[in-house]
């Protein structure tokens, strides 16, 4: 592979980071970042306070032990979250729904029970946050205010 070619590939990989605490505050260098989070207990993610335009993260469920939750904070409700999610339901009526935010203050998304291959994208437009992603869980996500 010529020198140019490596360079566009490398340049081309993104960054995996494993979560395994309860807690993670993310800064606007992690931009860009995929994290694989394994969830042994309640996990709270708390997103940059003052994003930039294009500051944008990817959070997998990797594992789950038990009746944990994955929440993402944006810190405040100034900076809500818009988009949404769709909500695979692993009960017996296995429903799929797509889930929404207030579009005027939730800043906080729960995440009760997601299983492994959850996944959310969080973008930023300099202000506000807009979610994409699938959850698979029991539970349908809850968006909050602060």
């Amino acid at each position: 592979m010529s020198k140019v070619g490596r360079a566009a590939f490398d340049a081309s990989r993104r960054r995996l980071e494993k979560i395994t605490a309860t807690s993670k505050t993310l800064t606007l260098a992690e931009s860009g970042e995929i994290y694989a989070v394994a969830l042994a207990a309640n996990c709270t993610i708390t997103l940059p306070s003052a994003p930039e335009n294009g500051t944008v993260y990817t959070f997998i469920v990797s594992s789950q032990a038990g009746d944990d939750e994955l929440i993402i904070d944006t810190g405040s409700d100034s900076r809500y979250f818009l988009g949404g999610v769709v909500h695979l339901d692993t009960t017996a009526d296995e429903n799929a729904v797509s889930v929404a935010p207030d579009g005027n203050s939730n800043s906080k998304l729960t995440l009760n029970d997601p299983l492994p291959g959850t996944r959310i994208e969080c973008v930023s437009d300099g202000t506000l946050w807009y979610l994409s992603g699938g959850v698979a869980s029991a539970t349908v996500p809850a968006f909050g205010d602060q």
